[in-house]
């Protein structure tokens, strides 16, 4: 009896497997991915690629999950810069953000390098994540860069299913992103709105592109892009 009965388990678990193997398989579409991108080539050089920089991270993340209590302590952070700001613009000195010796006696050593070259409007942006604190200001920052990812993917609309997620956020530039705390994950998904809703939602695109422009190098480019593409409206 006990035989039959360890019989009936091992096949219905053999079912149950067969099925979630079925449903992830459904979930990420590996059918179209073989016949996509170089598929199966690409995803073992992708998976390669992340195991190497997640081994890394294992050894020495660089500080990135490591929530800091002040500015002062935190260590080889681009995020630092961003809060740094923010905290000068709430003690009322937004205009010292520009003078690099009173800008940077707050860092740590490492941190020394950062500078502020954002425009002021920057400002209205960085002043209320230093009301978090700098541990919490750095954790919703992470969040919201994670949700910027996802939805630049979803705007894309490659209809693989959630290999593309896959994709992003075990690529090399999440990693990379992550280590320093950069504006990356965010701006992108700014730019690829506007690239893609110009013209269909021209009020939201101008108001993406308004944000967008904090990296100065958009303040440039995006009249350009908005004229070449006659999108007056937005």
């Amino acid at each position: 009896m006990s035989f039959i009965f360890s019989r009936h388990v091992v096949a219905g678990g053999r079912v149950v497997i067969g099925k979630v193997r079925q449903f992830y398989l459904g979930m990420l579409r590996s059918e179209d991915l073989n016949t996509r991108f170089a598929g199966p080539l690409f995803v073992f050089i992708l998976l390669s690629t992340s195991l190497l920089l997640l081994a890394s991270w294992l050894y020495d993340d660089g500080g990135a999950f490591t929530f800091a209590q002040s500015v002062g302590v935190a260590e080889n952070e681009d995020f630092a810069a961003f809060y740094r700001a923010g905290e000068m613009a709430r003690l009322g000195i937004a205009s010292d953000a520009y003078d690099y010796y009173r800008f940077t006696e707050a860092f740590s050593e490492s941190n020394k390098f950062l500078f502020f070259l954002n425009p002021p409007h920057a400002f209205l942006f960085f002043e209320p994540l230093t009301y978090l604190g700098y541990p919490g200001a750095k954790a919703a920052f992470m969040v919201l860069s994670v949700f910027c990812l996802l939805m630049s993917v979803h705007m894309i609309r490659l209809n693989l299913g959630l290999w593309p997620y896959v994709f992003v956020l075990l690529s090399s530039g999440t990693f990379y992103s992550f280590q320093l705390l950069q504006l990356a994950p965010i701006t992108t998904f700014l730019l690829l709105f506007a690239l893609l809703f110009s013209r269909t939602r021209p009020v939201l695109t101008g108001l993406a592109l308004a944000v967008l422009t904090i990296k100065p190098q958009y303040g440039v480019l995006v009249p350009v892009f908005l004229a070449a593409n006659r999108d007056w409206r937005a």
